[in-house]
């Protein structure tokens, strides 16, 4: 099966590298900040060419883009650069963890329907393999190599000056790689005339149970189930909350 998925993968990313003019040869493409790209499994679907990119922030503000570099051969001595701008826009190094075994946490997710509220939750298993995970800040602008086969994504992220000038920034990404012609594609980094608060104006406490800290510390799964069946746990557990 993992023979199959791989053979699978394989096909479509030539099928989209022949698509956009480079069977062989290095392909650079754009997506969201928020899109899941994958290495392998990649759902090409989320990718579109890199060119023409676009970012819009506020003064203040951090937005990202990802540009995914790949090729069938694979490629030696990847580098992206951000240039021309007068703030930073730096590019970073997108790193991957390999999710063996998640059948015991299914995802949930919904799915339009002709109920009042307009959707329904349903659970799904997660897919196990490799996923975007880390930014590689460590790594700085140091070239990186991708396997034959292989999507590596790099996140172009861009934070704007509280003192800058509403408008649109005009500059270029560059994707080199030995023995591959450089590649460049126009951005546009637009900042509105308004800036985002330095601190949050709602302040939160997020936490997923009171238990989680105290049990990958110090408690036994036999003291941890104790705690649960517990008729005033979840009043005593949320004290130090």
């Amino acid at each position: 099966e993992e023979r199959a998925a791989r053979e699978r993968h394989r096909k479509a990313h030539a099928a989209y590298c022949a698509a956009h003019g480079r069977p062989r040869g290095m392909t650079v493409a754009t997506a969201s900040s928020m899109d899941q790209v994958r290495p392998r499994d990649t759902d090409f679907a989320k990718l579109r060419p890199a060119a023409d990119l676009k970012l819009r922030l506020a003064r203040g503000e951090y937005e990202s883009l990802q540009i995914a570099v790949m090729a069938a051969d694979g490629l030696k001595g990847v580098r992206v650069e951000a240039e021309g701008f007068p703030f930073a826009v730096k590019p970073r190094i997108v790193g991957y963890t390999n999710a063996k075994d998640l059948a015991r946490y299914p995802q949930a997710y919904c799915e339009k329907s002709d109920t009042p509220c307009g959707y329904v939750r349903k659970t799904r298993p997660t897919p196990t393999g490799w996923y975007a995970d880390p930014v590689m800040d460590f790594m700085g602008t140091r070239p990186v190599d991708v396997a034959p086969g292989d999507v590596q994504s790099f996140l172009i992220t861009a934070k704007a000056p509280r003192d800058a000038a509403a408008g649109t920034y005009a500059g270029k990404v560059r994707v080199t790689a030995e023995g591959e012609a450089p590649f460049e594609a126009a951005l546009a980094v637009r900042v509105y005339g308004f800036e985002v608060p330095k601190v949050s104006e709602l302040p939160l406490l997020v936490s997923f149970t009171p238990y989680v800290q105290p049990l990958s510390l110090s408690w036994t799964e036999e003291q941890a189930e104790a705690r649960r069946k517990d008729p005033e746990a979840p009043v005593n557990l949320w004290k130090r909350h």
